[in-house]
């Protein structure tokens, strides 16, 4: 019984209002004085949301965490954006059982400029983190949240920033994290948190970014619209109890996507998969199996996508129209990143859940149509 971050992908789809609105703004409203490095500092009180009766045990105290972001780059003909890499070390609040964690999370940040001091930045990470104490028979049986030292990061923050001097800014925001394997190895519920924060940040360089770049060889985005989106990708997932037989499901993912803003884009998709985890599950429920066709999922999606030239994200809501696996609900969720490596081809990244249930996590080749 894995945790996906459900709380992660609901807020996403609630902020995309406000970002369809943001990036519908003229080119103007975007921080045209971003410098191309920066370097940020913050500090983060929040607590642990148990989205099962059975992780109340591990929520003690309440969290504390120190996230520095470095910010490295900044690219984009349409919108400037800020690639960055985040080093967060967090207090669990529970330290014989949860431990500390330690995270490298890459990440893709937006700031917007109402031409006075006050901005707002909106940004999107996914990385690893390594936890201190981890599920253990023998002597930490209680932790039913983290059974692997190493997992999945994931960052969602929204942030007020206000500028101080040309080179420094004081903010206070918003930040969700979620950890957890994937289902790569059980008890794997997954820690999601929620906490305030506030820092500061120091530019590193005078140059003004006031002219909307020329287009370059980091400047992939495709121009035209609708595309066809289509994600082929292979996972892995742990079965049954801790230390269950391990499956690798393959799945087929196509999307017809239309932008309906400058950076948000909207559409439907057919969803296919090979789970080779449903014979598993179909046999412990005392029914009959039948090869191949129960090992095969399908399902009809709608799909969201925020592309930012090299970068992307993308969230999908799908329900299934086939599904033989009684252990599984009637809709399932997709969230994940992916990096444009062609013109028309992207690596990706993503995580496959049924509401708090995270199912695997997969990745390969996408390609846009």
């Amino acid at each position: 019984m894995v945790s996906c971050k459900i709380k992660t992908v609901i807020l996403l789809v609630g902020m995309m209002p406000l970002g369809a609105r943001v990036f519908a703004q003229p080119d103007s409203t975007f921080d045209s004085n971003a410098r191309r490095s920066a370097l940020e500092t913050c500090l983060i009180l929040g607590k642990i949301i148990p989205h099962d009766d059975t992780l109340n045990q591990l929520v003690n105290r309440n969290i504390k965490a120190t996230e520095i972001q470095y910010s490295f780059k900044k690219s984009g003909r349409v919108i400037p954006y800020h690639q960055g890499l985040s080093l967060v070390i967090a207090d669990l609040g529970n330290h014989d059982h949860l431990g500390y964690a330690f995270g490298v999370i890459p990440n893709v940040s937006i700031t917007t400029n109402t031409k006075n001091r006050v901005m707002v930045n909106l940004r999107l990470g996914l990385g690893a983190a390594w936890v201190t104490k981890k599920f253990s028979f023998a002597s930490n049986i209680e932790n039913v949240a983290i059974s692997t030292n190493l997992n999945i990061m994931a960052s969602l923050n929204a942030n007020l920033q206000i500028r101080i001097t040309e080179k420094s800014k004081i903010y206070l925001g918003l930040n969700a994290l979620h950890l957890s394997n994937g289902g790569f190895k059980k008890p794997n519920y997954g820690l999601n948190m929620l906490g305030a924060s506030g820092g500061f940040s120091i530019a590193f360089s005078n140059k003004r970014e006031c002219k909307v770049p020329k287009k370059s060889s980091d400047d992939l985005q495709i121009e035209t619209w609708p595309q066809i989106k289509l994600y082929v990708g292979m996972g892995v997932k742990e079965t049954g109890d801790a230390g269950g037989p391990k499956y690798f499901p393959v799945s087929l993912q196509i999307a017809a996507a239309h932008r309906v803003a400058k950076f948000v884009a909207l559409g439907f998709g057919v969803d296919i998969a090979h789970d080779g985890s449903s014979k598993f599950q179909i046999e412990q429920s005392n029914e009959v199996y039948t090869s191949p066709n129960d090992a095969f999922q399908v399902g009809a999606s709608i799909y969201a996508e925020l592309p930012l030239n090299r970068f992307s994200v993308f969230a999908r809501q799908g329900f299934y129209l086939y599904n033989a696996n009684p252990d599984l609900p009637f809709g399932y969720q997709n969230i994940g990143f992916s990096y444009r490596i062609g013109h028309r081809v992207a690596i990706f990244i993503s995580l496959k859940s049924h509401l708090n249930n995270a199912d695997h996590i997969y990745a390969g080749l996408a390609l846009s149509i």
